[in-house]
């Protein structure tokens, strides 16, 4: 027999995970508002649910017959009903589907200098969360290339999935494969291409909200956002980004480390021209 303490432990852990069961109510926290599945999954009017997701639904959230799930596959959101739960798969029936939903109005592009593994983990994670259009990670020259950006940026697309499912969003952000400075930049002006932030302190020329406010909401097409890495951008990348048209702005006097500046300045933007 194991202790009353050791009982209590076990569920604190769990309910710090996310993940714990309460027995009165069969309800579980944390719960996921979209399931993103592969295009293999629709089968005709069935939604054939299998792997990881099978795996997490079953073992997990412990699905039963009868119930519903939200899934996005493709370009399209579906609400599901569970019509069995068998030993290496779930079958759904379609009740609803609709084209999944662009986040906000305005979409993001994030240019970051990449950090650390566990820093740029946690950027990817919760930028994921805040409806990014796409992540482009940069090689600029304050940081150290990767030695396998190959496992790196599928490990990031994998965090995107688990960050996205939470939050409700219902577009995956995309990873492009770490680029250099010079490269991500081609083809890219302002006006052409929407409205260039490059986040700054050193070299700003205004604060965020304040050049937000003096921009017409037409512009809010598309918002590219440069995030430098540790130690910040360069006198030369600076101009390279000015050259086409981009602000260096400031978020205020406090001096932020790389991976809270992404998230803080992403989630401004965010807030702020979503209608």
């Amino acid at each position: 027999m194991y202790p009353i303490s050791h009982f209590f432990s076990i569920m604190l852990i769990r309910r710090a995970r996310g993940w714990y069961h309460y027995p009165w109510t069969k309800k579980r926290v944390g719960d996921v508002r979209n399931l993103f599945l592969p295009e293999e999954s629709l089968q005709g009017c069935q939604v054939i649910v299998r792997g990881d997701a099978f795996h997490y639904l079953k073992h997990v959230r412990r699905i039963q017959r009868g119930d519903n799930l939200h899934a996005v596959i493709g370009e399209r959101r579906y609400d599901l009903r569970v019509a069995s739960v068998d030993r290496d798969r779930i079958i759904c029936e379609i009740e609803k589907q609709r084209a999944a939903r662009v986040e906000g109005g305005v979409c993001i592009w994030v240019y970051q200098g990449l950090l650390k593994q566990r820093k740029m983990d946690i950027v990817v994670t919760k930028l994921a969360e805040l409806g990014v259009e796409a992540l482009v990670p940069l090689i600029t020259e304050r940081t150290v290339p990767p030695g396998s950006s190959e496992a790196r940026v599928e490990r990031w697309r994998k965090l995107v999935r688990e960050g996205a499912k939470v939050s409700g969003i219902e577009r995956l952000m995309s990873v492009c494969p770490p680029r250099e400075m010079k490269d991500a930049l081609k083809g890219l002006n302002k006006g052409e291409n929407g409205v260039i932030i490059l986040f700054c302190t050193e070299h700003a020329r205004g604060h965020l909200k304040t050049y937000l406010e003096s921009l017409p909401s037409v512009t809010y097409g598309c918002v590219h956002l440069f995030f430098g890495p540790e130690g910040g951008f360069t006198e030369r990348e600076v101009a390279m980004v000015t050259g086409l048209g981009g602000l260096p702005v400031t978020m205020g006097p406090l001096v932020l480390r790389s991976e809270t500046a992404a998230i803080v300045g992403t989630g401004f933007v965010r807030l702020y021209c979503t209608p």
